[in-house]
């Protein structure tokens, strides 16, 4: 299923940083966007360390929703205006599925892909979490957000399995 949901403004959400998220980003960047009225859901990954922060935060705040361990986070994806995550697979699903997103490289590698995607124009990098509320000021355009589904489903076509397979039968 692709995203259908184009909010005029940005509403809904999801922060996303893997299994344990060492940086504690789930909870910095959840309590900003909490506290600049956003609805956040945040998707916490197995090893996450830091379970009473953010469970007092969400007490705190209404809009926020923890989830824990996800099977099928897609759908939890089509149903947000925006996603913040470290640089993975998941970006490139979120190319696939339209959802624009916000990326905030954790390793060297995850820096390089994060240009490589922005560069596509699929994807805002996000350099520190200063650099944040700026980012998602430009991304509040539906014109901007609109253009970078474009962009990220040019990037994605879903022919790379085939392309894949093609390469792998030719060392036969």
């Amino acid at each position: 299923n692709k995203n259908n949901n184009t909010s005029t403004s940005i509403k809904k959400i999801l922060v996303t940083f893997g299994g344990n998220d060492e940086n504690n980003y789930s909870y910095k960047i959840s309590k900003l966007l909490c506290q600049k009225g956003y609805h956040v859901t945040v998707v916490l990954g197995p090893t996450y360390n830091n379970d009473k922060k953010i469970l007092e935060l969400s007490r705190k705040f209404d809009k926020l929703k923890i989830k824990n361990n996800v099977k099928n986070i897609s759908k939890l994806f089509i149903a947000q205006d925006l996603i913040i995550c470290s640089v993975g697979i998941t970006v490139y699903e979120l190319a696939c599925i339209g959802i624009p997103c916000i990326m905030i490289p954790i390793t060297k590698l995850q820096n390089i892909m994060a240009d490589d995607v922005q560069k596509q124009g699929f994807g805002k990098k996000c350099k520190n979490l200063k650099n944040l509320e700026n980012i998602l000021l430009k991304l509040d355009s539906l014109n901007d957000r609109k253009k970078m589904i474009k962009k990220g489903r040019k990037m994605i076509d879903g022919k790379g399995l085939f392309r894949v397979t093609k390469v792998l039968l030719s060392l036969v």
